[in-house]
């Protein structure tokens, strides 16, 4: 009988590690990117980014749908997530999206875009056909932003659409 007893014990303390280790799976697999970047604030990173490449620097935010991103120049790269190819250097911690806050969740890629607008910040927007526009957003509209063109801007000139979905990158 006490080798049964010991036999179910044994069973019991399996199936509770078995189960640990399940909820750790489980845990790890609904960890969102940004949920890993967002703990990794200030922190040294690489980004391979659409139509850019390598891009060093350290992770200034990790918003509800983008990154900034501090370059050893100093400027600051706004991108959205959907252009982020590879991530090199976060660590293994990671921040939930509930213990971000409900404001940082709201803000992104749109509110990065607005407040370079409201600063009237020289950028360069980088494209997902490589090129670049060189200039400052005027207006950010539903789909696309109005930049007026860098070599116009003192004679008042040219403004381009440039819709949202084509941007990969922004560069202040």
């Amino acid at each position: 009988m006490a080798d049964l007893d010991a036999t179910a014990a044994v069973r019991a303390e399996l199936d509770d590690e078995a189960l640990l280790v399940d909820l750790a799976r489980e845990r790890r697999s609904v960890v969102a990117l940004l949920d890993r970047l967002r703990d990794n604030v200030d922190a040294p990173i690489d980004l391979r980014v659409t139509a850019i490449g390598r891009l060093r620097g350290v992770l200034v935010a990790a918003a509800a749908d983008a990154v900034v991103l501090r370059g050893h120049d100093g400027r600051r790269w706004l991108i959205p997530v959907a252009a982020v190819l590879v991530v090199t250097g976060p660590g293994d911690r990671f921040m939930s999206a509930a213990s971000a806050g409900p404001i940082a969740a709201r803000l992104g890629w749109r509110a990065g875009l607005r407040r370079l607008a409201e600063a009237g910040s020289d950028v360069v927007v980088h494209l997902r056909d490589a090129s670049t526009v060189a200039g400052r957003i005027v207006t950010l509209r539903a789909d696309h932003l109005d930049l007026l063109l860098a070599s116009d801007a003192d004679a008042g000139g040219a403004r381009v659409l440039v819709p949202l979905a084509a941007i990969v990158a922004v560069l202040a």
